[in-house]
């Protein structure tokens, strides 16, 4: 996992031509900023107007190029851990969650509170992306898996870091 911020604000989305995406998504920015981009990439007057799920969405940093603006409740997990995160003083980070055409949420670090803002106002964006899953080897498997070991006659769960047998069959 990681994060990523360049310290300055943007607008969620330029001014004029608004339009409404419906990336209403609380709980996967990752969704909503591949929503937000793959409208602006089919828009036939190609105009830009989500730059900030643009700035994220072309982020390539610390060896990594899956970045995304995360959610309002991806923000909320942010704000719960924010001294141990750190780098959010009392700031205003904008969201991928949309309020409607002229609006998105905005997460007030401040006070914890989602508030809907303009989009046209310049917040700070804090770009995410997810680490890789969790993993077990010998064989390869991701964490919540199951297999069942034919030489050991046992189904085995993968609990991210080993795997665990849990009954014989």
């Amino acid at each position: 996992n990681g994060s990523c911020t360049d310290g300055q604000t943007i607008g969620w989305g330029s001014s004029g031509n608004r339009n409404f995406i419906g990336t209403t998504n609380n709980n996967t920015g990752e969704d909503n900023t591949n929503t937000l981009v793959i409208s602006d990439a089919s828009s036939s007057s190609n105009f830009q107007n989500h730059n900030a799920a643009q700035r994220c969405y072309d982020l390539a940093a610390h060896g990594a190029d899956d970045w995304y603006l995360p959610s309002s409740n991806e923000y909320q997990l942010y704000y719960i851990n924010r001294a141990v995160i750190g780098g959010f003083g009392t700031q205003q980070h904008w969201t991928s969650t949309e309020v409607d055409a002229n609006s998105a949420l905005r997460k007030q670090f401040s006070t914890g509170a989602s508030v809907g803002a303009a989009k046209s106002n310049g917040f700070y964006i804090r770009c995410v992306r997810k680490g890789p899953a969790p993993r077990c080897a010998n064989p390869y498997g991701l964490e919540g898996q199951m297999l069942y070991n034919n030489v050991e006659n046992v189904v085995q769960y993968c609990d991210g870091a080993r795997w665990i047998a849990i009954g014989k069959y």
